[in-house]
């Protein structure tokens, strides 16, 4: 069950996927300096690289509630990109830092980008972190996202759990890694067993109804999402 992070309900409400896209979680334009500029920059050029698209936080404006909007967008994406350096207003780290704990509590991986290891919070000494004050940063950050986006093993290994999911009944975490394969590599065969689940939801006994009821209801926004996504 998907859970709101401002209800704690269960959420209904579609999700935009975004099949091998990145989260920029970065300073709106009017915020960033020519130092962030460029780093950004640096960013997006090693993102396109691996044939990855990117979407910047600050820009998704699209919806009345942009929690809600951002929520939508992190479900949609396969990892996340953060920055918190020097100059960065205290309200903006605030956002950067919330936006970079809901994606990774949805099981997404997110690499932080800071100024140097001793401005590094305590708390995050074992996430993937790059420190621009290294002369090799773009290097470093071009062999992480290499590492973190080996898109033929994580997709694999998302697919082989999903399969070991469904095959014990635990139908519920075979849909997310029925998803998160698709996120990676946006794959037909991925959204078949995505749409397989959904209908074999649909013959499990009574006794199972609101449990089906509310991982359909999962499942379908995943899908309706990427045929609003289209259209």
């Amino acid at each position: 069950m998907r859970i709101c992070p401002l209800t704690s309900d269960e959420c209904t409400k579609l999700i935009t996927p975004l099949p091998k896209t990145i989260l920029l979680m970065t300073p709106s334009k009017e915020k960033t300096t020519p130092e962030l500029k460029e780093l950004v920059d640096n960013i997006k050029k090693i993102i396109e690289k691996h044939s990855f698209k990117y979407i910047e936080g600050a820009e998704i404006i699209k919806y009345g509630d942009f929690v809600c909007s951002i929520c939508s967008h992190i479900l949609g994406c396969c990892l996340g990109i953060a920055i918190s350096k020097a100059g960065i207003p205290p309200s903006t780290l605030c956002n950067i830092f919330w936006e970079k704990g809901l994606m990774e509590g949805f099981g997404k991986p997110v690499i932080l980008f800071v100024d140097d290891d001793k401005y590094l919070p305590s708390d995050f000494k074992r996430t993937f972190a790059v420190f621009t004050e290294k002369k090799d940063y773009v290097k470093r950050f071009d062999a992480l996202v290499k590492d973190l986006t080996g898109i033929e093993r994580r997709h694999y290994y998302s697919n082989v759990l999903g399969d070991i999911a469904f095959e014990a009944g635990d139908y519920e975490k075979a849909g997310v890694y029925y998803q998160e394969a698709y996120l990676i590599q946006e794959k037909q065969e991925d959204l078949k067993k995505i749409k397989n689940l959904i209908n074999l939801l649909k013959e499990l006994p009574e006794e199972y109804e609101g449990f089906k009821d509310r991982l359909q209801r999962n499942l379908l926004s995943f899908i309706k999402g990427l045929q609003k996504k289209k259209f």
